[in-house]
């Protein structure tokens, strides 16, 4: 089942040929890659940086994820600071808490943050999809833009057409915009007098606008930034597991591997009592505030479920063999398995199964290795 899980979670996921032997993968506390025209690069680590040329893709994750590259087709990129400069082929897909781009990217790019920073030196020849709480764009592009956010500031330049929906919009004096300015916010936008506009300026309501996923403006940034913040949270309990833990960490990835069936049922069952013994307790009014305390304990066992099947496909990735590592190469496996999961989970429906199903496979193996290792050894029986 494990096998069948990490094959289609790779498939899903992985929206590029599979790696091959000869591409370059780094894993560690702090990884630092020169690539030198390798097929594909595959970086995680507590900080990762990325030099040299890409035939093909560059896919990295981490606290802090610093690439400054040639990538021939794409970019995948997520983490807690995310800097993306150099060239980049075809797409370019970011996700992180701060991201700043200063690249030159020959598709279409999809970035998502809570702060998104589009730098005067980037240049953007496809479309621009961000969103985000703080949004600016003072780059140059060659297709539509797209921009949703809080606070919205577009100061760059593009030949096509613009949409805004924000909360506060700003168009600033060095704006140059080829097509229509369409902004949708509750407040008046301020539109500097120098900033040229070459189609018509359409200004309306939060209410109007046509959001990708429908709920607005808040239901669009939940979508976007939710699994980033869980990814995030998810790593740094696997930091604290692996500096205080380490026996503890091992054992649990020999569970997620090697009892992948009772893990997924431990799993199920940890979190079906939670739910029933919380509804119990607040039913009975006796109980009431443990039970919202047990309810409130929910999102702290997925993320800890996501931190265990983090750590478990990261094994199953990319030492199988199960190789003694270092600290830093369990780390970065870890980051390298959340990271897949974080993007399969921004597939609808089929992705987000998938990574249901492992979560509850990791938080089963954490159960399962917590028992153990609470459960008295029996003492040798004497003659």
């Amino acid at each position: 089942m494990l096998r069948a899980l990490a094959v289609l979670l790779l498939a899903v996921a992985m929206l590029a040929p599979s790696a091959r032997a000869e591409d370059v993968w780094r894993a560690g506390a702090a990884v630092t890659v020169n690539a030198k025209g390798e097929p594909d690069v595959w970086a995680a680590g507590a900080s990762v940086r990325v030099r040299g040329q890409a035939a093909r893709d560059i896919w990295a994750a981490g606290a802090i994820v610093d690439i400054d590259a040639q990538a021939g087709t794409d970019i995948w990129a997520a983490g807690s600071r995310v800097n993306i400069a150099g060239r980049v082929g075809e797409a370019l897909n970011v996700t992180g808490a701060e991201v700043d781009i200063t690249a030159r990217v020959g598709g279409e790019s999809r970035v998502a943050g809570a702060r998104v920073t589009f730098a005067p030196d980037a240049l953007l020849d496809g479309k621009v999809r961000a969103a985000g709480a703080l949004v600016d764009f003072r780059g140059r592009g060659g297709g539509g833009v797209s921009l949703s956010g809080a606070e919205v500031t577009f100061n760059g330049q593009t030949t096509g057409d613009v949409i805004i929906r924000g909360q506060k919009v700003r168009v600033g004096e060095e704006a140059e915009i080829g097509g229509d300015l369409e902004i949708y916010s509750d407040e008046r936008p301020e539109i500097a007098r120098q900033a040229q506009i070459g189609g018509r300026l359409v200004t309306l309501g939060l209410e109007d606008a046509d959001w990708p996923e429908g709920g607005g403006f808040p239901a669009l940034l939940a979508a976007l930034i939710a699994p980033v913040i869980v990814a995030i949270s998810a790593f740094i309990l696997g930091l604290l597991a692996i500096w205080l833990g380490r026996g503890a960490v091992e054992q649990a990835i020999d569970t997620f591997m090697e009892r992948p069936g009772g893990s997924l049922l431990r799993g199920i069952v940890t979190l079906l009592a939670v739910f029933i013994g919380a509804a119990v307790l607040v039913a009975l009014f006796v109980g009431f505030p443990l039970g919202l305390a047990i309810l409130f304990s929910a999102p702290v066992l997925i993320i800890t479920g996501l931190a265990g099947a983090g750590l478990g496909l990261g094994e199953w990735v990319a030492n199988r063999a199960g190789e003694p590592l270092s600290a830093g190469g369990r780390i970065g496996l870890m980051a390298l398995g959340i990271l897949v999961l974080t993007l399969v989970g921004l597939i609808p429906i089929a992705g987000a199964i998938l990574v249901f199903l492992a979560i509850l496979m990791g938080l089963g193996a954490v159960v399962i290795t917590v028992l153990a290792r609470l459960r008295p050894e029996t003492p040798p029986t004497g003659y």
